[in-house]
Formats: C-alpha cells, structure tokens, sequence
C-alpha cells in the first residue's frame, strides 16, 4: 500500500475558516429525528471535524456544548 505524505499539499492552498449553521449539533440533530434515527442530545455529544482549519466552526460550539467532546483534525501548518 502506498500513503503518500499529502500535508504539504493543504498549505499551498489555505482557505478560509469560517463558522457554519448547518454544521450545528441542535440542527443535525433534528434532522436526524426527522429521519427516524436516533440523535444524541447535542449537550452530551461528539463531533468529529476534518478539515477544521483553525476550530472556528468547533469554537463556539465547544463553548455552547462543554458536557459535550468536539475534536477538529487538519493536515494544513498553516491553518
């Protein structure tokens, strides 16, 4: 198997970090209730962000939410 080190590739090109609505815990959680699934509280949850940036989006949830895990991962040095 061949796992080329891709990091330097996401420094070439930085893009912005911004906070998104529909990336809100309440709102995907609703969705998922919309759907017949079964969505975790958004006090007490886990949120995976790839591609975080610098964490704006993960912020001001983590701040909202502090029961709840947010973990953002992002390959960019310069982000």
């Amino acid at each position: 198997m061949n796992n080329p080190d891709h990091s330097s590739d996401y420094d070439s090109l930085p893009y912005a970090s911004s906070a998104y609505a529909e990336s809100h815990p309440a709102l995907l959680a609703g969705i998922g209730r919309l759907l017949g699934l079964d969505s975790p509280d958004p006090a007490n949850c886990r949120v995976l962000e790839l591609a975080c940036a610098d964490g704006t989006n993960l912020l001001p949830m983590a701040c909202e939410f502090p029961n709840s895990e947010f973990v953002g991962i992002d390959l960019s040095q310069a982000q």
